[in-house]
């Protein structure tokens, strides 16, 4: 591999495009995964606090499992790399997606909780977890330094918001047209699934493994002392997985498509709140240069007291889709660095391992962030379905209609707005206490 020391090159323009892809692929995956309560609780009658237990125990054992993951890609060296063989993983994310909205109807209720569990859990726990633990590993030897990495980050966002953009948008509306069976939503999922498989593999066709990062040797192996140590030693690691992990949780509680269906009336309505993504792309051009005026823990902290101030509005807006918009720009500009400043931040985190005589630990140091991510999106899930649940939601078949009563008509409110706000302030906790990182790096000449 190349020497980041040694090499001078251009910004790599193909291989950012490349390189999104596959975010693209998983990204939209997400999009469609924050549909399964809905579809559960609306088409095979299972109940929302049923539902969401069954995602909670799995993100739960899932959480477990990254940092299995983290240590296995950061002792894999193979002729394609350290972590670029696990984008294969893709395809098995994707058949498994299939399946978990291809569940048959008839099934009893015990068995349907079951396939939801097995295909739930083998989409994240095993294939997900894969292609999230090797991200770190394959992006510090995919680009030459911190400096291209956050300007693949932060410009990675909007080619990957744009690419999201057009499933998020179009997905709610073809609900309406075609997902309107549970059969229907089979053939929805798949419709999206194969075009952003093939999407999804162009990483690994195109991207290689070209650079040594740090002071990492390439057979320079991780021990499982040296793990705990980091977990004991480095807390930096704990804050980044709160920072990205309130991105998670928010959407665990899946509850913008409860407000769209039942407080807006229509959730095709919450494809316009989709398209107003587009607006924040002009926000996401400036976070390099945010990034270079100010530390990245201070940039968390102002985006995620911005993104409070929106989800209070979200709280008093009923079904104006006016103040919804704003609402949905202003919280959206909260997710950013959550979303796409994680490497850049994990950067700081395996130097600091490397302060305190450890390996840098690229994939380990991703697999506490993972964890912190699943487990937060897990918790999101879990709190969303025994809320609404204890708020007396009824659950229907695929053709049944009923009237929810008001108390869940509130708590669908409440966990649009105000469980979203406390989360942001927890975030600016742990930004305020990374942001300190930044001046031990300095001191010690590690920046």
């Amino acid at each position: 591999m190349k020497s980041d020391s040694t090499v001078k090159e251009k910004f790599p323009l193909g291989r950012f495009f490349a390189w999104k892809t596959r975010d693209i692929s998983l990204g939209c995956m997400v999009i469609i995964l924050g549909y399964l309560s809905l579809y559960a609780s609306t088409e095979l009658g299972i109940p929302v606090g049923i539902i969401g237990s069954l995602m909670m125990a799995s993100k739960i054992f899932d959480a477990v499992t990254d940092l299995f993951a983290g240590y296995i890609i950061d002792n894999t060296n193979t002729r394609f790399g350290k972590a670029r063989p696990y984008e294969f993983a893709v395809i098995g994310a994707w058949i498994s997606t299939v399946a978990l909205f291809s569940c048959p109807p008839s099934l009893s209720l015990t068995v349907k909780c079951v396939w939801l569990f097995c295909m739930y859990t083998l989409t994240y726990s095993i294939f997900a977890t894969l292609l999230y633990g090797c991200q770190q590993a394959y992006i510090v030897r995919a680009f030459k330094d911190r400096e291209t990495i956050i300007k693949v980050s932060s410009f990675g966002g909007i080619v990957s918001t744009l690419g999201a953009s057009v499933v998020s948008i179009s997905f709610p509306i073809l609900i309406k047209k075609i997902a309107v069976t549970p059969e229907g939503w089979s053939r929805l999922v798949l419709l999206y699934a194969v075009p952003l498989l093939i999407l999804g593999m162009l990483r690994f066709l195109f991207v290689k493994e070209v650079y040594t990062p740090g002071q990492q040797k390439v057979q320079e192996k991780t021990t499982v002392r040296q793990i705990f140590t980091m977990l004991k030693k480095n807390p930096y690691v704990w804050d980044v997985g709160i920072v990205a992990g309130s991105v998670q949780f928010i959407m665990g509680l899946g509850s913008a498509q409860y407000y769209f269906k039942f407080i807006v009336g229509d959730i095709g309505q919450y494809s316009k709140l989709q398209a107003m993504t587009i607006l924040m792309l002009v926000f996401m051009f400036a976070f390099p240069k945010m990034i270079r005026k100010m530390s990245v823990g201070r940039v968390v902290i102002l985006c995620s007291a911005v993104g409070i101030a929106g989800y209070i509005v979200n709280f008093f807006a009923g079904s104006s889709m006016a103040m919804l918009m704003v609402a949905f720009i202003v919280t959206g500009i909260a997710s950013l660095p959550g979303a796409y400043l994680q490497a850049p931040m994990l950067m700081e985190c395996s130097s600091y391992n490397e302060m305190l005589g450890l390996p840098r630990m690229d994939s380990t140091s991703a697999a506490v962030m993972n964890f912190m991510i699943k487990f937060m999106n897990a918790l999101g899930a879990g709190l969303m379905g025994l809320l609404l649940q204890a708020s007396g939601f009824i659950a229907t078949k695929s053709g049944e209609v009923v009237t929810q009563p008001g108390s869940a008509m509130l708590m669908i409110r409440i966990l649009y707005s105000i469980v979203p706000a406390a989360a942001l302030f927890v975030v600016i906790l742990a930004a305020k206490h990374f942001d300190g990182l930044g001046k031990k790096l300095k001191e010690n000449g590690k920046q």
